[in-house]
């Protein structure tokens, strides 16, 4: 009888555990940081790798965002760029 109390006292626990967690996650969801957010973007991404190769290898800054097929990533490659090649773009 013992053990049955505490198999459903610990199912009660991690029940209001998991809605608190839960909440809490798809609380912060609402107020993304604009980096986070572009950190699994494939043309942001992309663009921080060409950025910080160019400024490697010592060449001017060279956008080529026309590799990307709509404005929204051309945008985004765009920022990469500037953050990768040393800018302050977030």
């Amino acid at each position: 009888m013992k053990s049955s109390g505490y198999v459903l006292l610990s199912a009660v626990v991690l029940s209001v555990g998991s809605l608190s967690l839960n909440t809490t996650v798809s609380h912060q969801s609402h107020n993304p940081v604009p980096a986070a957010l572009h950190a699994t973007d494939a043309a942001y991404r992309d663009g921080v790798f060409l950025g910080h190769y160019d400024r490697l290898r010592g060449t001017s800054r060279h956008l080529s965002a026309g590799r990307w097929s709509n404005a929204a990533d051309r945008s985004l490659f765009a920022q990469g760029y500037e953050k990768g090649y040393g800018g302050t773009e977030q």
